[in-house]
């Protein structure tokens, strides 16, 4: 690289010391305005972080708050119901509950009474005679017995 003009008239050791010394000052300079940046740089990082705690500690603040609030409004809901829950109980326990069991001891009483007729007893004494006279034919027909026997006869008459 020449050297520049107003150093021309300087030659040989007094150019190259005083160019020496020009490097030398921008070297000092220039790493002190990199240590300016790089202090500058740390600096924001710093201080982001420190928003960053402070933004977390007011959110936790919030969260706390929010969840003081929620509890405390159950806690309202909760006692301003607290009346309505003892009514619908007292309601269940002293009108309701009577009323069913009533309703239940009324359907067995008719119940009873349904399958005490002699109608009845006359259609409940004919099921059990089927089902003997099915069970003895099928038994029969297992052994290959078939006929005309008194007992297959009055057997056959209970299906018909």
């Amino acid at each position: 690289m020449p050297a520049p003009a107003a150093l021309a008239g300087l030659g040989g050791w007094k150019g190259a010391a005083i160019l020496g010394g020009m490097d030398f000052l921008s070297g000092i300079f220039g790493g002190h305005a990199a240590d300016k940046r790089a202090a500058d740089a740390l600096a924001v990082t710093q201080q982001g972080q420190i928003n960053n705690i402070m933004h977390n500690r007011d959110m936790a603040k919030m969260s706390a708050g929010m969840q003081m609030w929620g509890n405390r409004a159950n806690e309202r809901a909760a006692k301003s119901n607290l009346g309505l829950q003892k009514e619908a109980a007292l309601w269940d326990a002293y009108e309701l509950k009577p009323a069913q069991a009533t309703a239940a001891a009324n359907a067995f009483g008719k119940m009873v009474g349904a399958e005490s007729t002699p109608e009845a007893t006359r259609l409940r004494k004919r099921k059990m005679m089927e089902e003997a006279a099915a069970q003895f034919l099928s038994r029969n027909a297992d052994m290959n017995k078939y006929g005309q026997t008194y007992d297959f006869d009055l057997m056959k008459s209970y299906l018909t």
